[in-house]
Formats: C-alpha cells, structure tokens, sequence
C-alpha cells in the first residue's frame, strides 16, 4: 500500500492519493485525480481550497485548514500541539513525491492547537 502513486492505463495517467489534492503531476495535460476521501462536506473543503495562498510563484505556497481535522487531536481533552508535526510531514511528504527533483520545507505559521485561529503552513519549493 502506498500514500500517493501515479499510474498510466491505455495511455491515459492517473494520480492516486488519498486526500484530494489541488494540484497533481501532469494536471494541465489531461491526468486524473482520484482519491480515497474528503473530510467534511464539499463547502468545508472548498474553505479548505480557499485558505492557500501563492506568495511566490513556483517557490512559496501558504496552505492551511480552517479548523483543526486531526480525528485523534479532537477526541483528546488537552491535545498535544505536537499532533500538527503529522499535518506538517503530510504535506512535506506530498510535494516531495510530487516535485522529487525540488528541495521542498514545509513550515508551521500556526495551528489550533497552539492557539491559531486556523492551521496554516508555508511551503517552500527550491
């Protein structure tokens, strides 16, 4: 099993991931996207589209949520601001494999769970 992969079938060539992506390799050339799930309703995902901002073009992204979506950070009393490392490597994970020959960091602006309004991180493509 695998968290992100790319596949072609009679020519045609799929991305798999399991969250939806905005963007995805070969997307302005006719690949499909498919993935396992969306968390929420289509109007908490559209938020969630909303919340990026291209700071620089091809080098600095601002992604983020608009509420924390971490299942296990929410069923907890008192959760560890360290359950937002997993959201960082997440996203550092999916440019990796996305951009393999770009070094990629991804860091935390802010996160609900220290006290943020929203989750956001800053990704940095060089």
């Amino acid at each position: 099993m695998r968290d992100f992969m790319t596949v072609s079938l009679n020519g045609q060539c799929f991305v798999l991931m399991h969250y939806p992506m905005l963007s995805w390799p070969k997307k302005n050339s006719g690949s499909i996207q498919l993935h396992g799930h969306i968390h929420s309703d289509a109007n908490y995902n559209i938020r969630n589209r909303d919340e990026g901002n291209i700071i620089e073009p091809y080098h600095i992204y601002e992604i983020g949520y608009p509420r924390c979506v971490c299942q296990q950070a929410q069923s907890e009393k008192e959760a560890d601001p360290n359950f937002c490392e997993c959201s960082r490597r997440s996203i550092l994970y999916v440019y990796e494999n996305l951009i393999p020959d770009k070094k990629v960091t991804v860091e935390t602006i802010e996160t609900a769970l220290t006290g943020g309004s929203k989750c956001r991180f800053r990704v940095i493509v060089e």
